[in-house]
Parts: structure tokens; C-alpha cells; sequence
């Protein structure tokens, strides 16, 4: 009997585990709604679709397909940890040696990036308590040095 009940608790502390990690409202599928977004100084790319995958506590994958302004499809696959902890920029950003993330809470995570020692962006994601939207704020310098201050919101895909 005990070996029994100690194989039901195994399986229940398990399946409660995969729940959990279903449960993180960032984990999934978002596509980019232009209708709702504000891009300045713009332009807004055609489309864009990002894609969450847990890989650990406070940390993630994640893949981007997008289509710029012009019609270049671009494919990008990182990783990002929520730790409050400096990590190293993925490949191809421009504007930042280094990043540091932070979750304040369940729906809300925030960044910042930079550059040779100085603040180059912010980046605030905040996840609706019905879980359908991600709305990604951005504010900071590019890669060139222009200013931005973009608004993306995301669907549930």
C-alpha cells in the first residue's frame, strides 16, 4: 500500500509540475496586431509572430519570424532570462553588448539594454489577466542612435 500511494503522489507532484508550466501566461504562441500598434518613428514592419517556449524558471526561448517594412523575412531564435541578472545580447542586436530581464510578477516582466556601459533601451511586456494579449512596450535608441518608442500588442495565437 505504501509503495503504492508513493507512486499516486509521484504522478500527482508531476502532473502538477507540466500544469504550472501551462500555466505561465507567456508561454505560447503571439502574433503581432498592426491595427493596435504604434511604431514612431515607424515604419511598422508587415508582420510579426513570436513564440515562447519555457526552458526553465524564469527562462525561455524564443523564436521570431517577421517580415519588416520593406519585405525582408527574418528568422531569430534566443534565449531570455528573467533573473534580474546581465546576460549577453542575442546575435544581431544592435543596439545592446548586454540585456537584463526581470519578472515583477505573473503578467508583468520588464528589461533593459545596453551598450558599452549606457542605456540604450527599455522594454516593459505586459500580459492581459485573460491571458489573450501581450502588449510589448519599447523605448530607447537603435542601433544608429534614433530615438523609438514603439507599442506592439500581441494576440494569442
Amino acid at each position: 500500500m505504501k509503495r503504492y500511494f508513493g507512486i499516486v503522489a509521484c504522478l500527482v507532484w508531476l502532473s502538477g509540475a507540466h500544469v504550472g508550466a501551462q500555466n505561465d501566461p507567456l508561454v505560447g504562441t503571439w502574433k503581432l496586431n498592426l491595427s493596435k500598434s504604434m511604431y514612431d518613428p515607424g515604419p511598422a514592419p508587415q508582420s510579426s509572430t513570436q513564440k515562447y517556449e519555457s526552458v526553465g524558471k524564469d527562462s525561455y526561448k524564443i523564436t521570431r519570424d517577421s517580415v519588416d517594412a520593406s519585405g525582408k523575412a527574418t528568422h531569430g531564435e534566443s534565449r531570455i532570462d528573467f533573473d534580474g541578472k546581465e546576460h549577453s545580447a542575442p546575435n544581431g542586436a544592435a543596439d545592446s553588448g548586454s540585456i537584463m530581464d526581470r519578472r515583477i510578477d505573473t503578467y508583468n516582466l520588464e528589461g533593459m539594454s545596453m551598450k558599452a556601459g549606457k542605456l540604450t533601451r527599455v522594454f516593459f511586456r505586459f500580459i492581459s489577466q485573460d491571458g489573450k494579449t501581450l502588449t510589448f512596450k519599447t523605448l530607447g535608441v537603435d542601433g544608429s542612435g534614433k530615438w523609438s518608442s514603439n507599442v506592439e500588442l500581441f494576440d494569442r495565437q
